[in-house]
């Protein structure tokens, strides 16, 4: 697939790829927007000392961003149009490469490109404007974006059927559940029936298996769901019928059967977030050592093996790797001295570096100054996996449980907003801002909490640790600090 590089500034900011054309010919053309034509012209006359792509490029941008402008968001779509172009296609590349793509190369370039229309979405950095140049830093952006889009849709088919009723959204499930037939009532029902799951059901899964394979509830949940069912569905009188254990279980069944059937979960349209006016950039929380495809399969191989080790490795991996809880305090929580954690610690770290000595070996791709780097870039991997097990669970808690509050967190936390002017946007005082703030933490806090006594079967309330509450309220703080704000489905 090719495109022309194109040369001049004129042509830079005015023009964009065909891509209704028949995909077959394996090169794109290049449509003039005659619009922008005219005003780039216009605006080189007036500066002809300007003959800088990189200075038209930031001109359009602040514009963009400061003022709102349309026509500045229409040049920078145009400047961007090859970085969306090269985003889809190493997207591409990477994903054709363990067939794990499921769109056309022109959906990618359409995809990146919505992201385009929404400058706030990648460039937040006040800073970005006089040392970094627009395309390089927004490539990398669309990247990212891409990726999460496609392991987004790519996620689906590796959820049990308990797991896509946890991550699939309020907006989504309806969509899908009309696409395939469904009206009112049934369709009321239907939604109820999963917002009981998601307000009775705790998953139970350890971090280290797959976080989407979901237990089915126990026979207490089922019946606790009906009960919610009914006491919700008794407010509207349209919906009188009550509910049993068998009930609940068919329509829960339904949705996820609607899901399967639709094969698809949607993902989130910044177009269509209508609320949305800032959005922060997509956090790249990874490092070399997940971000080169040539160790993809290793870290396949590693995740295996650590669904291979027993309950006490994963319990020590979480506290320590997921909740950077110290050696002293997991000693005291899991009734084990320091010492001992010291060498149940190394050990299954030990189990790790001899999967991959015997992985490079097999393959012949590490040179041995990369083995002596894999001791830290293990350390970097383990802390990667443990913590994003959380910020998935943190993720379904706000969207399903707090979405009102994702855009008052998204212009706080996403656009590193002060308190005023947050204050000033919603028209709601300072005070407010603060308290609606601090109550998402403590719900996310408590949350995180049960799921951590629940799924460690830990009674950390009878050890009363002051640190393990610190350790839970620190991983919210930065996980608020770091979410992908834009990739949640705002209703």
């Amino acid at each position: 697939m090719r495109i022309r590089i194109r040369t001049s500034i004129s042509e830079m900011f005015s023009t964009f790829l065909d891509v209704t054309n028949d995909f077959n010919l394996k090169k794109f053309t290049w449509i003039t927007d005659y619009q922008l034509k005219s005003n780039m012209d216009s605006m080189m006359k007036k500066n002809p000392d300007k003959n800088d792509e990189e200075y038209w490029s930031k001109y359009w941008l602040k514009k963009a961003i400061s003022e709102q402008d349309i026509l500045a968001r229409k040049h920078l779509n145009s400047y961007l149009e090859e970085t969306c172009f090269w985003a889809a296609i190493s997207v591409e590349n990477k994903l054709n490469r363990y067939n794990k793509l499921i769109w056309s190369m022109i959906d990618l370039i359409q995809i990146a490109r919505e992201m385009t229309c929404y400058p706030e979405f990648f460039f937040k950095i006040s800073d970005l404007y006089d040392n970094s140049k627009v395309k390089n830093y927004a490539s990398i952006a669309l990247k990212n974006y891409l990726l999460a889009v496609v392991n987004k849709h790519n996620n689906l088919n590796r959820y049990s059927e308990w797991g896509i009723l946890r991550n699939i959204t309020k907006k989504t499930l309806i969509n899908t559940l009309r696409e395939v037939g469904f009206n009112e009532p049934k369709l009321s029902s239907l939604i109820l029936a999963w917002k009981a799951f998601n307000a009775i059901y705790i998953p139970k899964k350890i971090p280290g298996y797959a976080s989407s394979r979901l237990k089915i509830p126990t026979s207490e949940e089922f019946n606790s769901m009906a009960d919610y069912y009914n006491k919700q569905q008794s407010l509207n009188y349209s919906m009188n019928k009550s509910v049993n254990i068998s009930d609940i279980k068919y329509l829960l069944k339904s949705c996820i059967q609607a899901v399967r059937q639709s094969n698809k979960i949607e993902f989130p349209s910044i177009l269509e977030s209508n609320n949305l006016e800032v959005i922060s950039s997509l956090p790249d929380q990874s490092f070399n050592f997940n971000d080169s495809e040539e160790y993809l399969e290793l870290r396949i191989v590693l995740e295996e093996k650590l669904g291979t080790l027993p309950d006490e490795a994963k319990k020590i991996f979480i506290l320590y790797y997921g909740l950077a809880m110290s050696q002293t305090e997991m000693s005291k929580i899991l009734g084990f001295q320091q010492y001992q954690i010291s060498r149940k610690l190394k050990r299954y770290e030990q189990t790790f570096l001899k999967v991959i000595v015997n992985w490079s070996q097999i393959n012949k791709s590490l040179q041995s100054d990369k083995l002596r780097e894999f001791s830290r870039l293990l350390d970097e991997w383990l802390t990667n996996y443990f913590k994003n097990n959380f910020y998935e669970l943190l993720t379904t808690i706000l969207i399903q449980e707090l979405d009102d509050e994702i855009p008052i967190l998204l212009y706080y936390y996403g656009a590193s907003n002060s308190v005023e002017l947050v204050a000033g946007r919603f028209n709601i005082s300072k005070f407010e801002v603060l308290e609606r703030v601090k109550k998402v933490k403590k719900i996310l806090q408590e949350k995180l909490h049960i799921w951590i006594q629940t799924t460690l079967e830990i009674d950390f309330d009878s050890l009363k640790s002051v640190k393990v509450n610190k350790s839970i309220a620190a991983l919210v703080e930065e996980w608020l600090s770091i979410a992908p704000y834009a990739a949640f489905q705002i209703e």
